[in-house]
């Protein structure tokens, strides 16, 4: 073998290694910018928490001026979802949005005497009620 095809070999494991290093900054960078958007998208989440806290703190106070009884509410709208996700059997991703809506609606024309709120349900730990338990 020559010192031509030696040299050759050489630029190509040369060029080679250029290509690798372009790659590894170019990695480094989109890593640094994904490592941003985590530390702005952490920051947006807490601000959200905090405004959702401020809007609940809001409602009760709207609700207890009201006379609504949150507890019981939430309780209803539980268990309706939970007895139409017992009927769910096509295995399909229905979060029953539109039944919690209209449960909340329908039993804001309609009071059940005598039932009383879940005790378990406290306003420090948000309840969805789109999810049932399963």
């Amino acid at each position: 073998m020559g010192l031509g095809s030696k040299a050759k070999a050489l630029q190509t494991v040369a060029d080679r290694a250029e290509q690798l290093y372009a790659q590894l900054m170019d990695v480094r960078e989109r890593l640094a910018r994904i490592e941003d958007d985590i530390d702005d998208s952490s920051d947006r989440v807490v601000r959200i928490e905090n405004e959702l806290e401020e809007q609940r703190v809001i409602l009760d106070a709207l609700a207890e001026d009201a006379g609504l009884d949150i507890d019981r509410r939430i309780a209803e709208a539980s268990i309706t979802d939970a007895e139409g996700s017992e009927g769910d059997d096509d295995g399909g991703d229905d979060t029953g949005d539109d039944d919690a809506t209209v449960t909340e609606t329908e039993s804001d024309d309609t009071d059940t005497a005598g039932e009383s709120p879940d005790s378990d349900a406290t306003m420090d730990e948000p309840t969805d009620a789109t999810t049932g338990d399963e």
